[in-house]
């Protein structure tokens, strides 16, 4: 009975990493807060990602609020932001004239649009869900070309419904260790290096509210493995981790703000199935043995 005990817990141990790549969708809210009273916010819905976003309880020197509409205006759903205008260092407080915020809120698909609200429960800003997706192409660097570097980046999009789009980057070195963000929240089609990358792609994700659409140049000398050199066990690093809190709880989740940046519709790499199976094997082993 022990045996089969202990069987149970270390294939149940077992079982339970694979849950590490079946993270949630969540919106990928951010955006900049000025003292002045002014707001500007960007969202996108990122799949495979951590939720963090600030408890009910916990204030700022100011608390704002997200709150969640469907398409009739009714709220769903309403977050907790504090604000601070100053960060205090080993000898001094620094204030400041902005506060930068990004937080990650469980999806919900009645949700129709995202506003921030300040203390006094003013409209500051709000991203409104669009009814489409962007297209995007990029222009430089030229796709199955010969390039080792970039510092010049063009491309072109359009969006059907006239949504205003923003922009992030990411590129690849030849590393083998995925994407790396370069820059975000770009408003314009071309981007200059004042100093040249090694990067042989280039991604450029086109966000216009809710949804995204990306366009990649690959070099002629780009590696086939976007992720050759990442170990199996570390590709959970890839997708983030997993809270274990259900995305419908709306109860405090962690800290706010990891800056590591998931892709958006980055598949999630399973690295479970290779703890299971030595697990499995000392556990027959156990369950089988003979008591002497």
């Amino acid at each position: 009975m022990k045996k089969i005990i202990l069987f149970l817990i270390l294939s149940s141990f077992a079982f339970s990493y694979l849950s590490v790549s079946d993270l949630p969708q969540v919106f990928y809210f951010q955006g900049t807060i000025y003292k002045n009273g002014e707001a500007e916010c960007f969202a996108q819905i990122w799949d495979h990602a951590t939720v963090h976003y600030f408890a009910g309880d916990m204030n700022g020197e100011e608390n704002y609020f997200i709150s969640l509409l469907d398409k009739d205006g009714y709220l769903i759903g309403e977050f907790n932001l504090p604000v601070f205008f100053y960060e205090i260092t080993d000898t001094k407080i620094n204030y400041k004239d902005e506060y930068l915020f990004s937080i990650r809120i469980p999806y919900n698909t009645e949700v129709n649009a995202l506003v921030l609200l300040d203390n006094s429960k003013k409209e500051l800003c709000r991203v409104q869900r669009s009814s489409a997706d962007p297209e995007i192409k990029i222009i430089s660097p030229l796709s199955n070309s010969l390039w080792k570097s970039v510092d010049y980046i063009e491309w072109s999009a359009s969006d059907s419904d006239g949504d205003a789009l923003y922009y992030d980057i990411y590129y690849d070195d030849n590393g083998g260790s995925g994407w790396i963000m370069l820059d975000g929240n770009i408003k314009e089609n071309s981007y200059v290096l004042f100093e040249p990358i090694d990067a042989v792609r280039i991604m450029v994700v086109a966000n216009n509210g809710f949804n995204s659409a990306s366009a990649i140049s690959e070099s002629q000398f780009a590696n086939t493995d976007l992720y050759s050199n990442v170990l199996v066990g570390d590709k959970k690093k890839i997708v983030g981790e997993k809270t274990g809190i259900e995305p419908h709880d709306f109860s405090f989740m962690g800290e706010l703000v990891t800056y590591e940046k998931i892709l958006p519709k980055e598949p999630p790499q399973c690295f479970g199935l290779f703890l299971i199976l030595p697990v499995l094997i000392i556990s027959l082993y156990l369950f089988n043995c003979r008591e002497y």
